[in-house]
């Protein structure tokens, strides 16, 4: 019995661990298009479709047109083109939401990240796409329920005739809820803050930084917060 226990541990001691690869969104359907006669842009000829980790589906239909123009052409030197290479089926997706603008400019742009990652583009390149479309891409306004009057809760009197003598109704205080209120708002993008210095160092920082910054890191980043601008 020790040495079938002892067999077991040693099998376990040196079977190989695998990390499991991080789950970034699938696509469904493949993009096949015709190039159209106005400058570069293509018409979809299939429905073609991502869904992101979070589960949220972002829809490229049938016959909608695309031209790459979600992406600033400042990042185009860096990968071709939005439509060559592991990036094809991002800039697609990409697109067309940053036109339907039905989600968040911000959503949308972080939707760009996963459907790269999903991809295989690699996480550096990724991240300097996201950096460039998260703060010199498309933005634009979003609705949202704000409150403008939160619930009350109000103490009245209530009178209940218990018998046919109004001298012998009872007296109550009753618990009465008003439901808050709340109206849609039109909730304005913040403003560019980055110029195309501040970008460029953004993007040494994340080809330099063997990783280590975030997602969160690059929505945040400043240049005030960067001491060495001069960061090569």
């Amino acid at each position: 019995m020790r040495s079938y226990i002892y067999l077991i541990v040693l099998v376990l001691i040196n079977t190989p661990v695998f990390a499991a690869t991080e789950y970034f969104g699938e696509y469904k359907g493949k993009v096949k298009t015709e190039w159209l006669d106005t400058n570069r842009k293509m018409k979809l000829l299939s429905d073609f479709s991502f869904t992101d980790p979070n589960g949220m589906i972002w829809l490229a239909p049938k016959n909608r047109d695309i031209d790459g123009a979600s992406i600033p052409k400042l990042v185009w030197s860096f990968i071709g083109s939005p439509f060559s290479g592991k990036y094809r089926n991002a800039s697609v997706i990409h697109d067309i939401a940053c036109e339907d603008k039905i989600r968040t400019w911000e959503s949308v742009h972080l939707a760009f990240y996963y459907a790269m990652r999903a991809s295989g583009v690699n996480s550096v390149k990724a991240k300097v796409m996201y950096a460039v479309v998260y703060h010199a891409g498309p933005r634009w306004p979003h609705k949202k329920l704000v409150l403008t009057k939160e619930k009350q809760v109000v103490r009245s009197k209530h009178v209940f005739d218990n018998s046919e003598s109004q001298n012998n109704s009872v007296q109550k205080w009753m618990v009465d809820e008003i439901p808050a209120e709340y109206e849609t708002k039109l909730i304005e993008p913040p403003k560019k803050n980055l110029s195309d210095e501040d970008l460029s160092l953004l993007i040494t920082q994340i080809e330099n930084s063997s990783n280590e910054l975030t997602i969160e890191d690059i929505q945040n980043f400043s240049s005030r917060l960067m001491p060495n601008r001069s960061l090569k």
